[in-house]
């Protein structure tokens, strides 16, 4: 019995989750060459579209090439993140990010 709730726990999290994940939305993601050689600094905003505040929101934003393979999967962290809102994000990842990238903002967690 025990069993059998707990998975259905986790499958009413994860339908959240996938819920929620409409809710953001990427607006922008800029990239420059970092300093550094191989590395690409990521800079962007992200609207929370739910009328919901969250004290930390944890993405994946993956990176695709222009034939839509799979390149880095970067996390991001945005504490802080009011109802209605946008927030800026910076990273600097470890590859050289093509000119013509796709990029996908995927939801992991909200607190």
């Amino acid at each position: 019995m025990k069993k059998r709730i707990i998975f259905i726990a986790l499958m009413l999290l994860t339908f959240c989750q996938v819920v929620f994940a409409a809710d953001f939305e990427l607006l922008t993601v800029k990239t420059r060459k970092s300093g550094i050689d191989d590395f690409t600094e990521i800079m962007g905003q992200i609207q929370n579209n739910t009328n919901k505040s969250y004290e930390i929101v944890m993405f994946n934003l993956n990176i695709y090439s222009a034939d839509k393979e799979l390149l880095e999967v970067t996390p991001l962290i945005i504490p802080n993140f009011p109802k209605k809102s946008k927030k800026s994000f910076k990273d600097i990842i470890q590859i050289v990010v093509p000119k013509e990238a796709l990029f996908e903002l995927e939801l992991d967690t909200t607190l």
